[in-house]
């Protein structure tokens, strides 16, 4: 009996249309692909022909395999077996389906074997093994290439997902540990309102572009060193809508919803615009807006007052300030009210420090320096408590600090005991108190 041979070629038309249809399925498709979608099968044709090149008619058996070399290599996907296929004038045209996985932009090589339709023995494989070319155009879906076109205003490419329900139009993974993007988009203008990434809803409770990470929800950083620059840019013009929403569901861990950070001297790491008469910045339920920059307080010793003592009086100065006059000697108790949030956009205070300038004459000095607390009925405590003697014949400033501030919770004042040996003068000229959200 004569050895009979195949020539094969593939037909592999609309690949790229399969290849997007496959890559859909692998990550986000339905168990059975709708009517409307295109699945993972191609057309096949063949010439089966005798050792003299004459076509063969007849009853066949064949198996498809699928490999990534030549020779060797490893099989891609499925086995597809056609059997007592009805050969006419030598001619095979048959579907085949490797499964959704098995082309993604790699080469491929086409193993066919061959029995007698009557036959149950081994099947007699054909050499070599057939390389896949794809359509022309389909070449522009491959690993790295580019798809180019001068459209104007309408995209050069777009993938739509018609599934109401649910579904993504473009959806996009990295496997890189260290550095890596699973969509990554470019301006390349300097110049103009362009976008890397431009995403846009038109649900009232959608997101033009939403970001869910265990660290970071959304990470934006402009690096421009002069005039405007925004690592995130969020604007908003419904009455209910955000500009820029970021969730972080993280329990643990410095994790962040929505993080910006700019080089820019005159640029924001986030800025919020909201046109409508709305909110720009809100922090819900038991949400806080916090910064780690420390807040200061500026108290004016215009308010000081006498607090037990005798032989003292306090005079407000013209160029600001208050003048202590002691005329009589021992300690001489002076109280300087405080009047603050104890939480700022929903954040804990924390007292650390307060700065005095002062001088005084060689008749008196501070020899306590506290910020005070009022308990009530049970008395008092000390943020800071400062006993440091301090005297200057001539303008300077302190600072007095606590090691471990606590949260301002009450009524508050800043205390000034000044010891005094005679007739003389102590002037507090600015009383400064820095509170942080962050001990």
């Amino acid at each position: 009996m004569k050895t009979k041979r195949i020539l094969a070629s593939v037909l592999v038309l609309g690949l790229l249309v399969i290849l997007l249809a496959q890559t859909t399925l692998a990550q986000e498709g339905p168990e059975t692909p709708s009517a409307e979608m295109v699945d993972g099968a191609f057309t096949y044709q063949g010439r089966l022909t005798d050792d003299s090149g004459t076509p063969l008619t007849g009853t066949y058996d064949f198996v498809f395999k699928l490999y990534d070399a030549a020779g060797s290599g490893t099989q891609i996907g499925s086995t597809v077996t056609v059997s007592d296929y009805a050969v006419q004038d030598g001619l095979i045209t048959t579907q085949l389906d490797f499964g959704s996985t098995a082309f993604e932009g790699d080469a491929r090589w086409l193993e066919i074997g061959i029995r007698a339709g009557s036959s149950s023995g081994a099947y007699t494989t054909l050499n070599p093994r057939q390389a896949l070319a794809p359509a022309p155009y389909a070449l522009s879906l491959r690993p790295g290439a580019e798809i180019k076109g001068n459209t104007g205003v309408v995209p050069a490419l777009t993938a739509r997902n018609t599934n109401s329900a649910a579904g993504t139009g473009v959806y996009g993974v990295t496997d890189a540990a260290t550095t890596g993007a699973g969509v990554w988009g470019y301006a390349s203008s300097n110049s103009g309102k362009v976008h890397g990434v431009w995403g846009q809803s038109d649900s009232t409770s959608g997101y033009g572009v939403y970001g869910e990470a265990p660290q970071f929800g959304v990470y934006g950083e402009a690096t421009r060193t002069s005039n405007y620059a925004y690592g995130v840019y969020g604007k908003a013009q419904s009455g209910s809508g955000s500009g820029v929403k970021g969730v972080n569901t993280a329990t643990s861990g410095n994790a962040f919803g929505v993080y910006g950070s700019t080089d820019s001297s005159a640029g924001y790491a986030g800025y919020f615009s909201n046109d409508a008469g709305g909110v720009d910045v809100m922090a819900a339920g038991s949400g806080v807006i916090k910064s780690e920059a420390d807040s200061v307080l500026y108290l004016s010793p215009h308010d000081m007052v006498v607090r037990g003592s005798s032989g003292v009086n306090v005079t407000p100065m013209e160029s600001g300030g208050a003048d202590i006059y002691y005329f009589s000697t021992g300690w001489k108790y002076l109280s300087l009210p405080v009047s603050t949030f104890g939480t700022l956009f929903g954040s804990p205070l924390y007292v650390k420090s307060v700065e005095v300038c002062y001088d005084t004459d060689s008749e008196g000095y501070i020899g306590v320096t506290s910020v005070i607390k009022n308990n009530g009925s049970t008395g008092s405590t000390n943020y800071i408590y400062d006993t440091t003697d301090r005297t200057s014949n001539s303008y300077a400033c302190y600072t007095a600090t606590d090691l471990s501030p606590a949260v301002i919770d009450n009524s508050t004042w800043v205390q000034f005991n000044i010891g005094t040996t005679g007739n003389g003068h102590t002037h507090i000229y600015t009383v400064k108190l820095t509170l942080t959200e962050t001990p």
